[in-house]
């Protein structure tokens, strides 16, 4: 396995230049797993590349990608498990753990080379290259410089794509991931050609009748616990029933983290097949990455998620003595 320095992406380039590449993003897809796995893809295409996007999917269903993330250019034309089982190349993007590919893991032992990119560490990439910089605001923002490397221009639906996952994961340019490199960047996709308003609407501002009314059950079974803990529940049956996915959810856990003296936030959703994915949002001195170790997940200092089997109540108990002793620790 080789790890290449953040800057030096010489490596990773020369392991995508194939006839085939299978471009993978998470199960629940977010915007920088999805556009980073969009962007490479349309990148790759552009130098000759026979590229596809598959999307994790713990059942091979056809409905994996949100209806917000449906904007970005070539979200009509995903793949689920129709991957052939041994490729010449596979790019895993914004995906710490293998699991969370769901079937499409079995492909990586088979692929002739691995190439795994993210701005979090991975638990144990299962990569020929790894490219991982934790500075990076976005996996998007580590394949926008992989795109130069690949010299193709960071116009059109590329600088589309890569810009969904930059304003996403820097939080609307609202977080501490807003860095000036993300800036610079999402000046550089926006003199690419990216349509601003149009995709933050789609990504942002746009919601279905049935996705509000469900927004208001979420709320109101919202609980506040005297740690400084504010969650909710949501069951995929719910979701199912309005029209929505899992990850369609992710605003929610922002509205839960805005109240007033919350120090964490957390929202877990109900799978149908059992357990619970779980976001976390921190404020202020909480970090959540490591609450969201304790049941076998990861992310940021201020945003993390985890897939448990755990209960509810197991969850929400260990989420509060975590919290406890940060606050002890001073």
């Amino acid at each position: 396995m080789t790890t290449t320095p953040d800057l030096d992406l010489s490596a990773a380039a020369r392991a995508l230049r194939a006839p085939r590449v299978v471009c993978m993003a998470h199960m629940d897809p977010d915007a920088d797993t999805l556009g980073s796995a969009l962007a490479l893809t349309h990148a790759l295409r552009a130098v000759g590349t026979d590229a596809v996007t598959a999307v994790g999917s713990p059942a091979g269903a056809a409905d994996v990608v949100p209806g917000r993330l449906q904007a970005l250019p070539g979200a009509g034309d995903l793949v689920t498990t129709e991957v052939e089982s041994h490729p010449d190349v596979v790019a895993v993007l914004d995906c710490a753990v293998a699991e969370r590919l769901g079937g499409l893991a079995a492909v990586l032992p088979r692929a002739r080379r691995v190439v795994w990119l993210d701005h979090h560490q991975p638990g144990e990439p299962q990569g020929s290259v790894v490219v991982v910089d934790p500075a990076a605001a976005a996996t998007a923002e580590i394949v926008a410089r992989l795109v130069g490397e690949l010299g193709v221009a960071l116009t059109g639906d590329v600088a589309t794509c890569c810009y969904a996952g930059l304003v996403t994961d820097t939080g609307r340019f609202t977080n501490e991931a807003t860095t000036p490199s993300a800036l610079r960047l999402a000046a550089e996709l926006i003199e690419g050609g990216v349509d601003v308003v149009g995709l933050n609407r789609a990504l942002f501002d746009v919601m279905g009748f049935e996705e509000l009314r469900l927004l208001g059950r979420v709320l109101a079974g919202a609980y506040r616990e005297p740690g400084g803990l504010v969650w909710s529940t949501v069951t995929e049956h719910e979701l199912a029933e309005a029209g929505l996915t899992l990850a369609d959810t992710d605003g929610v856990v922002e509205l839960l983290r805005d109240v007033e003296d919350a120090r964490c936030a957390l929202l877990l959703k109900q799978r149908a097949t059992g357990g619970l994915k779980g976001s976390l949002r921190g404020v202020g001195e909480v970090e959540v990455a490591s609450i969201a170790g304790r049941f076998g997940g990861g992310g940021h200092r201020r945003a993390a998620g985890f897939d448990t089997q755990a209960t509810v109540a197991d969850v929400v108990a260990g989420v509060v003595e975590a919290l406890d002793a940060r606050r002890e620790r001073g």
